[in-house]
């Protein structure tokens, strides 16, 4: 595949638009979108970046603030404009993640960005996440010292740890204390909300038993799993109701 981006102007508006070139069997198709193709970081992986991040890097591409980009996409979804953008709602898993999702692909052409949430495990989780707002960041200070992507499973209360760096993910600065909250613009992710100190460093690890190492293991594996086109598939709220049942008899 090969793209490229076009600026529309319209009166005093910017408009973004990707044309992609796309091999379908023996012809080739070429067709517009209305945001610029750009691809998530990370598929495949247990890296892979959160989509809710992704949503605020693309709208830096615009050199605009979040509010326009975010709306186009909400109205697409069929929500209101002004609708919350808490990271459980981009992320998922849930139905509003999915509204949102189906938009950004429709949009941008992007057909992997399913990946970058928790959308296999709508069917057996939908319910929690739709009630549960996440009002802290959590990152880990290596990666965002080198500048990488906001990672889907930074967003999981239970991750504890890098799998990259094993150093502990943190949720305040490490200048001032303060707690980052979610939901800052793409620019600002990796500065303090107080004192404008960086939130990247080399960090460390704290003493922990080996429970919470498998724990993390695990977690990374499953957001692997989600992240990986070929092997993610929705699993059926009846299939998890059977694990959970087994797994108590045992």
């Amino acid at each position: 595949r090969a793209a490229m981006r076009i600026t529309l102007k319209n009166g005093s508006k910017s408009v973004a638009a990707g044309l992609r070139r796309v091999d379908a069997s023996s012809d080739m198709r070429t067709f517009l979108t209305i945001l610029p193709p750009m691809k998530n970081i990370g598929v495949g992986t247990g890296s892979v970046e959160a989509l809710d991040h992704y949503a605020g890097r693309l709208a830096s591409v615009f050199c605009t603030a979040q509010h326009p980009v975010f709306s186009a996409i909400h109205q697409r979804a069929g929500f209101e404009a002004r609708l919350r953008s808490s990271p459980n709602l981009w992320n998922g898993p849930g139905r509003t993640c999915e509204a949102r999702v189906q938009a950004l692909e429709d949009l941008t052409g992007v057909e992997t960005l399913r990946n970058s949430t928790f959308i296999p495990l709508c069917d057996a989780l939908s319910r929690i996440s739709d009630n549960t707002r996440q009002s802290r960041a959590r990152w880990c200070p290596r990666c965002i010292k080198d500048k990488r992507a906001w990672q889907l499973i930074w967003t999981i209360a239970v991750a504890t740890r890098c799998q990259i760096h094993g150093v502990d993910l943190e949720e305040s600065c490490h200048h001032c204390g303060t707690p980052q909250p979610c939901g800052r613009p793409y620019r600002d992710r990796f500065s303090c909300i107080a004192c404008n100190g960086a939130l990247g460093h080399e960090g460390a690890a704290s003493p922990r038993a080996l429970f919470h190492d498998w724990v993390d293991k695990v977690l990374f594996e499953l957001v692997e799993w989600c992240a990986t086109p070929e092997l993610a598939y929705r699993i059926p709220a009846e299939n998890f109701c059977k694990f959970v049942s087994l797994l108590r008899e045992r």
